[in-house]
């Protein structure tokens, strides 16, 4: 619970690769999975401060320990760690050998779970979906205007000026993120209804791209106030 609320905490705007191409101080502290290690030594800082010690009641062998949880839940969120975490959970669901009661086995399944967590927009009712990929790609693309102010080319995913491939885009996103709610939904049934709304938001969105639907986006309605 405390990974999940945290995971974004102190979040700056600006994905991974723009801490390493502009050479940003943050890039020099983490090398690798640059804002989910700050994310994770800030939420240890917050959890230090002397009214938020949830955890102050913990010995010292299990206050380490659960940091160790939070740190693996929040590094989880970054997704270069998606694909190998759901190929071995989807092994071992094939292979008929997921056991809750391995350690190992509970740690990929969390991995997976805050994933999960960490994009469920995409499960969410329609209105709700538009609203937070139109709130997504205002950062997307305030990440690009500042690449582009610094003399590089930002992926089209965050070039203001391709804003009529969103459509596409979300298609792309929600196909390689479904794995991960199919994997949830055969692992807890009850977690049915989160694919149900993947899938119906991945219907819109192949409507929209197809132009079968009207788009929902306004280039210059989209840019940040000064």
């Amino acid at each position: 619970m405390v990974a999940t609320i945290a995971h974004d905490i102190d979040h700056r705007g600006y994905n991974n690769d723009f801490f390493n191409k502009c050479k940003e101080p943050m890039a020099a502290l983490y090398s690798t999975s640059t804002m989910e290690m700050h994310h994770f030594r800030y939420t240890c800082t917050v959890l230090q401060q002397q009214d938020n010690q949830i955890l102050g009641h913990l010995s010292r062998e299990d206050y380490k320990k659960i940091l160790q949880y939070i740190e693996h839940a929040i590094l989880a969120t970054d997704l270069t760690f998606f694909m190998p975490n759901q190929k071995r959970l989807s092994h071992r669901l094939e292979n008929n050998s997921l056991d809750l009661n391995v350690w190992e086995h509970r740690q990929d399944v969390k991995a997976i779970l805050v994933t999960v967590c960490d994009m469920c927009a995409v499960c969410k009712n329609w209105d709700v979906q538009q609203n937070v990929a139109k709130l997504i790609y205002e950062e997307f693309f305030f990440q690009g205007d500042e690449e582009k102010k610094r003399g590089l080319e930002p992926i089209p995913m965050m070039d203001r000026a391709r804003s009529d491939q969103i459509p596409k885009q979300q298609v792309g996103f929600i196909n390689f993120v479904s794995p991960a709610y199919k994997l949830i939904a055969m692992i807890f049934p009850c977690c049915q209804p989160l694919l149900d709304g993947l899938r119906e938001n991945l219907d819109n969105w192949q409507r929209i791209a197809c132009g079968k639907e009207p788009g929902m986006w306004e280039v210059d309605k989209s840019r940040r106030k000064p």
